[in-house]
């Protein structure tokens, strides 16, 4: 199997969606499935769906609010 990719992010021109949906993505140990909009494994980043205090999405208008948080970042293919 090839290596994952050490960055992607949803709103690159050539972002795959096949490549996307195979990747399991963890910050800290926490899978971030549903919530990464992108990573950067030598950044150790993971742009993310923010969420209130209740877990529920920030929006802003139009537009779900995304943050970008730092720690130990694991990528793998999904089994």
């Amino acid at each position: 199997m090839k290596e994952v990719p050490r960055r992607l992010c949803v709103d690159d021109a050539d972002y795959d969606p096949q490549v996307g949906e195979s990747l399991i993505v963890s910050l800290d140990g926490v899978d971030q499935y549903g919530q990464a909009t992108a990573y950067d494994l030598d950044a150790g980043t993971v742009t993310r769906v923010k969420r209130d205090e209740k877990g529920l999405i920030l929006i802003n208008g139009d537009e779900v609010v995304l943050e970008t948080v730092s720690g130990d970042v694991d990528v793998r293919w999904r089994p």
